[in-house]
């Protein structure tokens, strides 16, 4: 396990090491027909970026050099535009779509790790088998026999109880969720409405 996240570390650092890419904050982005087709018939269309300020945004600047074999009516096919992008806002946003997910997979993991908990004490509670027994009523003792100064005696420790009143609560929310989605999903998909 650990040399799948080792290797997939190291992958990822050499992809990012090896891309080239285009992250200006300005460019021309010009739009021209392929130069090998001779007629109009083919739509074949090839994309010329280069780096300039607005006055500069023209074929002739952008194609340099012209293809060979094309004609000065090739520019005339062309269409240039002037493209500005914030590539900070852009790095800003990803990182914060990346993180909200990290969270959901860290969340994803706790919720898996604390689902066999909660279901260890259902199977606790899973039906047993009632056997007929005869009890005697003189040695049973009251509730209230066991309760001295105020304070329940119990056989189990105080933090057992304090962790079952937690999963009890975390259950009591996960099943409460559940039922939501349930509805939801019966809202949704069988009676096609939506915020009910």
């Amino acid at each position: 396990m650990v040399n799948k996240i080792w290797l997939s570390a190291v992958l990822l650092s050499v992809i990012i090491l090896f891309v080239n890419a285009q992250y200006d904050d300005v460019r021309c982005k010009c739009v021209c027909p392929s130069p090998t087709i001779a007629n109009g018939t083919e739509n074949n269309k090839k994309v010329y970026l280069k780096n300039t300020v607005p006055q500069d945004c023209k074929c002739v600047y952008v194609v340099d050099p012209l293809p060979p074999g094309v004609d000065q009516d090739f520019c005339l096919r062309c269409s240039c535009k002037f493209e500005v992008r914030n590539t900070t806002t852009i790095k800003v946003v990803v990182g914060i779509i990346t993180s909200i997910l990290g969270l959901l997979v860290i969340y994803m993991m706790f919720l898996l790790c604390l689902d066999p908990l909660m279901n260890r004490r259902q199977r606790a509670r899973a039906y047993q088998e009632h056997q007929n027994e005869e009890v005697n009523l003189q040695l049973e003792t009251l509730p209230s026999e066991n309760i001295s100064n105020g304070v329940e005696s119990t056989s189990r420790p105080r933090s057992t109880t304090l962790v079952n009143r937690v999963t009890d609560r975390l259950k009591d929310g996960q099943e409460k969720w559940k039922g939501t989605v349930k509805a939801q999903r019966r809202n949704i998909f069988d009676e096609h409405t939506m915020l009910n």
